[in-house]
């Protein structure tokens, strides 16, 4: 259980830089018997796939629930990489990962823009 804070984590000046990883919950036709569970993955399965939910809704979502937890507003985020794919761990239940941290100075967010393109190059 995380402590109630009285104020948020990240100061109000405070440029962030998040990444978001959606596991998505996997269908029971994903797994044997159509029972979830450690190894009964069918071979079939997909290891990803476009699952039904927008990643932009998700992301929204994420930001506006962490206002005034982690930073004051969700305009402090100055930079967002999201992943969406198909939970492998487990039971394959799903879980949303957020990584936040500030940017320390102009270099740094050269650096997070520079890292952008990176991903989409082949």
């Amino acid at each position: 259980e995380i402590p109630l804070r009285s104020s948020p984590l990240f100061p109000q000046d405070d440029c962030l830089v998040m990444t978001i990883i959606f596991r998505m919950r996997r269908p029971k036709s994903h797994f044997i018997n159509g029972k979830p569970g450690p190894q009964r993955l069918k071979k079939t399965a997909p290891s990803s796939s476009m699952v039904r939910n927008d990643s932009d809704n998700l992301t929204k979502f994420v930001l506006d629930s962490l206002n005034q937890v982690l930073y004051h507003d969700d305009r402090q985020v100055v930079s967002i990489h999201v992943t969406k794919m198909l939970d492998n761990h487990g039971l394959c239940q799903g879980s949303t990962e957020v990584y936040l941290r500030s940017m320390d100075n102009e270099l740094d967010l050269e650096r997070v823009v520079s890292s952008s393109f990176t991903l989409i190059e082949k």
